[in-house]
């Protein structure tokens, strides 16, 4: 595997990210539908969507047959440790996808 540590943003921590959409049915389409994700949660102005994947190149390979489009392929970041994807969702939204090594 080769690695481009340019592709990689700086690290952080995310532990549950509140994104401003657009369009609310068209982005439950990508989390939900492409993604895999459940609504636990769904109003007129907002959801909550829970994700759990698994392995990355089993995630990464189930993405993309969903539709998915990755901005390139997986590799490990500079730091080490893990194995990182990145996609982006309708409203240009980054999506990582992280998995240890």
């Amino acid at each position: 595997m080769t690695t481009d540590h340019a592709a990689f943003p700086d690290p952080s921590v995310i532990v549950a990210p509140l994104l401003a959409v657009s369009d609310l049915s068209n982005s439950l389409h990508f989390w939900v539908d492409q993604i895999g994700g459940e609504a636990t949660v769904q109003w007129d102005t907002y959801a909550v969507v829970q994700i759990g994947l698994g392995r990355l190149h089993l995630a990464v390979a189930t993405l993309s047959q969903r539709g998915v489009h990755f901005l390139g392929p997986a590799a490990e970041p500079a730091w080490g440790g893990e194995v990182r994807a990145f996609a982006l969702d309708p409203d240009g939204h980054l999506l990582e996808i992280t998995s240890p090594t």
